[in-house]
């Protein structure tokens, strides 16, 4: 059955295994993989892990199993989803926008929220539509097809059947002009006159910018370039979510898009994503033709979109996706809790472990911090691996980390399990990624943490370069 309809209690007897659905089919298990996913993970098992991921897959917690078992009642069928989601949106907006700046639409995961300013911007005229993508081999793999209107999956969150590469609608189309991360050598570039200049060559479209603040590696781009223009959308990729709300505030104020999600830095079971708008860019969406909106009505459900937005949520199939509900109080579980410790204390904490693991890597001879480590996100820290033949290409670091997160680490960490962030390309060049999330930040702040596991996790890397399986 279409899970966006909403389930029996019958259906719902292993509500930990919705968690799992109402996304595409990066969230499913594997068959024959204990519950592990694409990413090697089974998001609802957190015993015995060691998690240092940055990548969409988080995962479970004590906390946030608690908070399952609380709306397990809400979950399977006892209330109105449009509520749920609206106190949802509230208790983002307390964190994030609480001078109420922003309207809050939800969608499955952070790479269907780029659906959303293609809507945007055919609200707003007819004119063809350019999007600038920055850092677009630091994003998510489906970002380069989403941004061009076209579906990213084999599968949507409504359990509907795509093609992958294909236009969702003729309106939502549009040109994509990409500006790289970095240069060959792995250095950050400077993406600013370049966004200028496209804006002024382009005056005749509507210009969609999708800048980034925090990548893959955590790459910031700077922010001043946001500048207002009467044919440009921006729009801030925020999804790892390692930002102040300070800076969400000013984003706002500028007129600035920002994608969330609540499973990365916040380690929510993957996905949860949501799109703070600006109040005065969501206004023409009641103007948005019907077809266009249609195009989308596989991948977003009435809930997802703020009630007074009556016309686009007229076109839209499915009323409810209970599992994105509950993946997003998990999120707000862990986003509440970590808000109420400062600030200060938690960066100073992400500062800490930063240096540690960075001086980790720089000791191990198999290990190479990549350039401009230092200007990016300290929640992050991103290197490259060598073996006794030089630095390890794609199919080679997919396998270690495949070793890394299936293999049993009980001797050499103190944990069975393992998750790390996914291999990255850039250029021709493969690096890893190892990330805190805000449960061991939060954890770990105010008392004396030596990071000795993850000194062990850095050398256990360096040392299985030297030692590939026969």
């Amino acid at each position: 059955g279409n899970f966006c309809l909403g389930m029996t209690g019958e259906q719902s007897e292993d509500w930990r295994g919705a968690l799992v659905q109402g996304g595409d089919e990066r969230i499913e298990p594997k068959e024959g993989s204990a519950g592990r996913n694409r990413y090697n993970l089974n998001p609802l098992d957190p015993e015995g892990l060691f998690y240092r991921g940055s990548c969409t897959c988080g995962v479970l917690s004590e906390d946030t199993l608690k908070t399952m078992g609380q709306f397990n009642e809400r979950f399977i069928g006892g209330g109105d989803e449009d509520i749920w989601a609206d106190e949802q949106r509230l208790r983002i907006q307390k964190i994030m926008d609480p001078s109420g700046r922003s309207e809050v639409f939800f969608g499955p995961s952070g790479t269907d929220l780029l659906y959303y300013p293609l809507l945007f911007a055919r609200s707003l005229s007819i004119r063809p539509i350019l999007n600038v993508l920055s850092c677009p081999e630091e994003l998510g793999s489906g970002s380069r097809l989403a941004v061009a209107g076209k579906g990213f999956s084999l599968k949507t969150a409504s359990g509907a059947s795509q093609e992958k590469g294909a236009l969702l609608h003729p309106d939502l189309g549009g040109e994509v002009i990409e500006l790289p991360a970095r240069t060959h050598e792995g250095h950050i570039r400077d993406r600013k006159s370049d966004i200028r200049s496209l804006i002024q060559l382009h005056s005749d479209k509507t210009v969609i910018v999708h800048l980034v603040f925090g990548s893959k590696s955590g790459i910031k781009d700077d922010l001043d370039v946001i500048e207002s223009h009467p044919n440009v959308i921006w729009t801030v990729d925020l999804c790892q979510f390692r930002a102040d709300p300070e800076l969400i505030e000013s984003l706002l104020s500028r007129g600035a898009m920002i994608l969330i999600t609540g499973s990365k830095f916040y380690q929510a079971p993957p996905f949860c994503g949501a799109l703070l708008v600006p109040k005065t860019w969501a206004d023409p969406l009641n103007e948005v033709s019907k077809d266009s909106a249609a195009g989308l009505s596989e991948i977003f459900v009435k809930s997802d979109i703020p009630g007074r937005f009556k016309s686009f949520r007229d076109c839209l199939k499915w009323s409810k996706n209970p599992s994105s509900r509950m993946r997003w109080e998990c999120a707000l579980t862990e986003m509440e809790a970590c808000h109420a410790i400062s600030r200060q204390d938690i960066d100073a904490t992400i500062d800490e472990w930063n240096q540690v693991v960075c001086s980790a890597i720089e000791q191990h001879d198999q290990l190479d911090l990549i350039p401009d480590q230092a200007k990016t996100n300290a929640s992050i820290v991103s290197f490259r691996v060598r073996d006794q033949h030089g630095f390890l290409g794609g199919q080679a670091l997919k396998q270690l980390f495949d070793r890394l997160t299936m293999g049993n680490w009980e001797a050499e960490l103190g944990y069975k399990r393992l998750f790390i962030g996914q291999p990255v390309c850039y250029g021709d060049k493969w690096f890893i990624r190892v990330a805190l999330g805000s449960r061991s930040a939060r954890l770990a702040s105010g008392r004396a943490e030596n990071w000795s596991t993850d000194v062990r996790m850095v050398n256990l890397m360096g040392d299985l370069a030297m030692n590939p399986k026969p």
